[in-house]
C-alpha cells in the first residue's frame, strides 16, 4: 500500500505543478499578447500629426495594416492556445491515472488489472456518452468496472478540451478587433 501511496502523491503533486504551468503560460503570453497588440494598435496617438491621407495608395497601406494586424494576432494567439491545451491535455491524462490509482486502492482491485487500465489511453474516442455511475447499494464497486467508468470519463472531457478553450482566441480576437475598429473610426474622423 505504500507504494500506492508515493504514486498517489507524486501524481498529485505532478497535476498541480502541471494546472500552475499552464495557468502561468496563459496569464505571461495571453494577456501579454492583448498588451503588445493594443500597445501597437495605439501607437497612432504617437504618428498622429505625420499620417495623412493624400492619395489612395495611403488607405491601402492602412489597410495592409490593419489585415497583417489581424493576421498577426490570430496566428499568435493561436499559438499561444496549442500550447495551452497541450497543458490541459497533459493534466487530463494525469488525473485519469490519479482518479484510476485512486479507485485501485479503494476498491482493492488486482494488479493485472491496474495494469491494464494505466495504459490505456485517453485519447481515444470515448465508449459511451453517459457519464455516470449507477447506483449499487447492496455490493461494492469492483475495481474493473470503475476503471471502466472512469477511463470513458476521462475521454469524454479530454475531448472537449480543444473545443472549450477556443473561447480563449474568441475573446482576443475580439478585444483587437473592437480596438481596431475604434481606433480606424478615430483615424478617419481626425482626418
Amino acid at each position: 500500500m505504500d507504494v500506492i501511496e508515493k504514486q498517489l502523491e507524486y501524481l498529485n503533486q505532478t497535476m498541480k505543478d502541471t494546472a500552475a504551468d499552464a495557468h502561468s503560460f496563459l496569464l505571461k503570453y495571453h494577456f501579454g499578447g492583448l498588451i503588445a497588440v493594443l500597445t501597437l494598435l495605439n501607437i497612432d496617438l504617437i504618428l498622429v500629426k505625420s499620417i495623412s491621407f493624400k492619395h489612395n495608395a495611403d488607405y491601402w497601406l492602412i489597410m495592409v495594416g490593419i489585415i497583417l494586424i489581424i493576421i498577426l494576432s490570430y496566428k499568435y494567439f493561436s499559438f499561444v492556445l496549442k500550447h495551452y491545451i497541450k497543458f490541459s491535455q497533459s493534466h487530463r491524462k494525469l488525473k485519469y491515472k490519479y482518479e484510476l490509482t485512486l479507485s485501485f486502492a479503494l476498491c482493492k482491485g488486482k494488479n493485472s488489472d491496474y495494469q491494464y487500465y494505466l495504459e490505456q489511453s485517453v485519447m481515444e474516442k470515448p465508449t459511451s456518452v453517459l457519464d455516470q455511475i449507477d447506483w449499487c447499494q447492496d455490493q461494492e464497486y469492483s475495481f474493473v468496472y470503475v476503471a471502466k467508468y472512469l477511463l470513458n470519463h476521462h475521454r469524454l472531457r479530454f475531448k472537449q478540451l480543444k473545443n472549450y478553450d477556443r473561447t480563449y482566441l474568441l475573446i482576443a480576437m475580439v478585444i483587437i478587433l473592437l480596438t481596431l475598429s475604434i481606433r480606424i473610426i478615430f483615424l478617419l474622423i481626425s482626418h
